[in-house]
C-alpha cells in the first residue's frame, strides 16, 4: 500500500529541488543571459504591423428589396440566417481564387521573419512567379483572421500588413471580390435567359391548348352543353316516370285478365231461360205397337212350341223390358227447356277481350318508353363525355396559363435581381468598411516576455539536466546508499579550498 507524501517530504523534495539550482547556479545564469538575449533580438526583430479591419452583415433576403413583380409587395421573409450559412460564407472567404486576386491587385509581398524566409528557402518551393504567388497565397489566408461574431450575422475580418495601404487594400479588394462572388453564387449566371426561354414555350404552349379548346367549342358546340344536359336529364325522368307508370299498367292488366280468366270459367256461357213439362204421346204408342206385336210373335209361338224354346224366351223378355219402357215413359214427363246466352258471361268475355288489347298497347308503349330512356341516357353520356372533354381542355389551358404565368413572374424576379446585382444589392452588406490603420500594432513585447519565461525554463532545465548526469558524490547519504559503508567525516567544498589555500601561504 502507497502512503501519501507528508508534509515534510514535499519539504524535503522543494529543499532537494532548490539545491540543485543552488549547485548549478553558473550554467542557469549563463543559459539564462544566452536565452534572454536570443529572445531580445528575436523581439526586436519582429515587423510594426498596421492591422485593418472589416466586417460583413448576412441577411436572410436581400436588404430592402421593395421592387417585386406582383402588385402585393415584397413579403417579409421569415428565415433566418443559421450558423452554418456564416460558417459557409467564412469558408468562401478564404477561398484561393480571393486571395489570389488580393495578392495580385494589392502586390502583396512577404510579411514573414528573416528565421522563416530562410526555413521557406530551405524546402523546396515552386519556381518562378506563379509560385512565388502561390507562396504568397498561403501566407496570406494564414495571416488573414476571419471569425464569426458570437450571437450575431457580423462576420469580422482582420489583416495586418507592414504598410497601412496594403492592409487596407487586401480587405478592400477582399471585401468587394467577395461580394461579387456572393451574387454569383446566388444568382448563377444565365438565370434570366433561362426563364425567358421558359416563359415562351410556355407561351405557346399555351396559345396552342386554346386554340384546341377554341377549335373543340365550335366543332362539338359545347356552349349550352350544360343547358343541353339539364333538357336531356328532365326529359329522362320524365321518360323514365312514363315507363314505371306503363309496366305499373301493365302489371295491373295481367292480374285483371287472370282475375277475369277465372271467373269466366266459373260463369255458365248460357242460361235456361223457359221450361215445359209434357207427356211423350209419340213414344208410348210406338212402345205400345211394339208390345202389341211382340205379344202376338209370343202367342203363335206358344201355340207350335214349348216353353223353354230359346225365341220365345227371347220374345218374353223383349216384352219385359218394353212393359218397363212404358212403365217409366207414364212416370217420366217430357221437359221442354228454352235457353238464351248469358249476359255477365258475355260481359267478362268482352272484358277480357278488352284488357288483352290494353295489354298489347301497353306493352307496345312500354317497349317505346324503354327504347327513348336508352336513347336519353346515350344523349346524356354523350354529353357529359363532352363536357368532361371540355373540361380537360379548359383545365389544360389553366395550367398552361398558370406555368405560364409562374415563368413571366419568374422572369421579372430574375430581370430585379440581376438589376438589384448591378446596383450591389444584395443580402451581404459591408457593414463596417475598412480604412487605412494609422496606429501600429508590434509583438515586440509579448514575443520578449515569452522569450524570458522560455529562457528561464530552459536554464532550469538544463540545470537538472547537467546536475542529472554528474556522477560525483554530493551528500553523505549518496556515498552509504552507492558504497555502502560508513562516512567518518564529511568536510564542505568551501572549507577544503580554504585549508588549502592557507596551507600554500
Amino acid at each position: 500500500m502507497v502512503s501519501e507524501p507528508t508534509l515534510s517530504d514535499t519539504r524535503e523534495r522543494v529543499r532537494e529541488l532548490v539545491a540543485v539550482v543552488f549547485r548549478r547556479r553558473a550554467t542557469v545564469i549563463v543559459s539564462f543571459l544566452v536565452l534572454s538575449a536570443l529572445a531580445t533580438v528575436a523581439a526586436y526583430l519582429q515587423p510594426v504591423l498596421y492591422q485593418a479591419r472589416v466586417r460583413l452583415l448576412l441577411t436572410p433576403a436581400r436588404a430592402d428589396a421593395t421592387v417585386t413583380p406582383t402588385k402585393e409587395g415584397a413579403a417579409p421573409s421569415l428565415t433566418e440566417v443559421t450558423d452554418k450559412d456564416l460558417q459557409s460564407e467564412a469558408q468562401i472567404l478564404q477561398s484561393s481564387d480571393l486571395l489570389h486576386a488580393v495578392v495580385t491587385s494589392c502586390g502583396l509581398t512577404e510579411r514573414s521573419s528573416w528565421l522563416q524566409r530562410a526555413l521557406v528557402s530551405v524546402r523546396r518551393t515552386p519556381a518562378g512567379p506563379d509560385g512565388r504567388v502561390d507562396r504568397l497565397v498561403v501566407e496570406l489566408k494564414q495571416q488573414l483572421q476571419v471569425k464569426v461574431v458570437e450571437k450575431s450575422n457580423l462576420i469580422e475580418v482582420t489583416y495586418a500588413s507592414v504598410a497601412p495601404s496594403k492592409a487596407y487594400c487586401a480587405l478592400d479588394t477582399l471585401a468587394r471580390d467577395y461580394v461579387r462572388k456572393h451574387v454569383a453564387l446566388q444568382r448563377p449566371a444565365g438565370a434570366l435567359r433561362f426563364f425567358q426561354d421558359a416563359a415562351a414555350r410556355y407561351r405557346v404552349s399555351l396559345e396552342a391548348a386554346e386554340a384546341r379548346l377554341r377549335d373543340f367549342g365550335q366543332t362539338v358546340g359545347t356552349g349550352a352543353v350544360d343547358v343541353q344536359t339539364d333538357v336531356k336529364v328532365r326529359k329522362l325522368g320524365e321518360a323514365e316516370a312514363l315507363l314505371r307508370e306503363t309496366n305499373a299498367g301493365i302489371a295491373e292488366l295481367t292480374q285483371r285478365a287472370q282475375t277475369l280468366q277465372t271467373q269466366l270459367t266459373e260463369v255458365p256461357a248460357r242460361r235456361t231461360t223457359e221450361m215445359r213439362t209434357s207427356d211423350n204421346p209419340q213414344l208410348l204408342e210406338h212402345l205400345q205397337s211394339t208390345l202389341l206385336d211382340l205379344e202376338l210373335k209370343r202367342t203363335a209361338l206358344a201355340a207350335r212350341y214349348q216353353p223353354d224354346y230359346l225365341p220365345l224366351q227371347d220374345l218374353e223378355r223383349q216384352i219385359a223390358q218394353t212393359q218397363a219402357a212404358i212403365a217409366v215413359a207414364d212416370i217420366t214427363p217430357l221437359v221442354d227447356k228454352v235457353t238464351d246466352s248469358d249476359p255477365a258471361h258475355d260481359w267478362l268475355r268482352e272484358e277480357l277481350t278488352k284488357t288483352r288489347a290494353e295489354f298489347a298497347a301497353l306493352q307496345a308503349r312500354a317497349t317505346a318508353a324503354a327504347r327513348t330512356v336508352a336513347a336519353y341516357r346515350e344523349e346524356i353520356r354523350a354529353l357529359s363525355d363532352r363536357a368532361i372533354e371540355h373540361q380537360d381542355l379548359e383545365r389544360q389551358v389553366k395550367a398552361q396559363e398558370e406555368t405560364y404565368l409562374l415563368y413571366l413572374r419568374k422572369q421579372e424576379e430574375a430581370r430585379i435581381a440581376q438589376a438589384l446585382d448591378s446596383q450591389g444589392i444584395t443580402n451581404v452588406v459591408v457593414a463596417e468598411a475598412p480604412h487605412v490603420p494609422t496606429i501600429p500594432t508590434s509583438l515586440r513585447v509579448p514575443v520578449w516576455l515569452v522569450g524570458m519565461a522560455c529562457a528561464a525554463l530552459a536554464a532550469l532545465l538544463l540545470a537538472f539536466l547537467v546536475d542529472a548526469g554528474d556522477r560525483s558524490f554530493r551528500t553523505p547519504e549518496e556515498v552509504q546508499q552507492e558504497l555502502g559503508l560508513p562516512v567518518l567525516a564529511a568536510f564542505p567544498r568551501g572549507a577544503v579550498q580554504t585549508s588549502g589555500s592557507a596551507r600554500s601561504s
